[in-house]
């Protein structure tokens, strides 16, 4: 873009991505949410974690990349 300049961003160098999956069960419970993050260990996951789990949050992992797949679903 001509004469267009960047910004800076607080922040902006810890971006991830992940997949978040909602689900309910046949009866209408809402079955609490999974986020489906990259990675092979726990140090993979967000620093948050602690908290979001206090709230019923489920974290995934998937080592190829942060899409849902069976192990995940299954999970």
């Amino acid at each position: 873009m001509k004469g267009g300049k960047d910004v800076s961003v607080i922040g902006s160098e810890e971006k991830r991505a992940f997949t978040v999956c909602i689900g309910s069960a046949a009866g209408g419970t809402i079955l609490p949410f999974q986020s489906i993050w990259k990675g092979k260990t726990i140090n993979s996951l967000p620093k948050t974690r602690n908290e979001c789990e206090r709230l019923r949050f489920h974290y995934g992992l998937n080592e190829k990349n942060h899409w849902s797949n069976l192990k995940t679903t299954q999970e």
